[in-house]
């Protein structure tokens, strides 16, 4: 697990957990142009499974522009061209991925 600088594991009963429910990046598994959306979703989701981090904190390392759609539907940018968007439930402290790739 690569450690990102300036995040500590959150404290029992504090931590977020993740649900990838499935969810697949729509980009081709290993192409070179999508390297640097798959490490900025990469580092995202262990910051959460991880780190136990909330997902604003899980996305802080990168230029990520975290927030609501609508309700508790969330996007984060992976890059210029490149969305995820992910359930947020607060009360559960459940992240569940719900889209990967493209502009959602």
């Amino acid at each position: 697990m690569p450690h990102t600088p300036g995040l500590k594991h959150a404290a029992i009963g504090q931590r977020w957990t993740l649900n990838k429910n499935g969810v697949t990046p729509a980009w081709p598994h290993g192409n070179p142009q999508y390297k640097k959306a798959q490490e900025n979703l990469n580092t995202f989701m262990d910051n959460i499974a991880y780190y136990g981090c909330p997902p604003a904190e899980a996305a802080a390392p990168f230029d990520a522009d975290c927030k609501v759609l609508q309700g508790d539907l969330y996007q984060i940018r992976l890059t210029q061209s490149e969305r995820a968007t992910f359930r947020v439930n607060k009360a559960m402290r459940t992240v569940t991925m719900h889209q990967v790739g493209g502009h959602t």
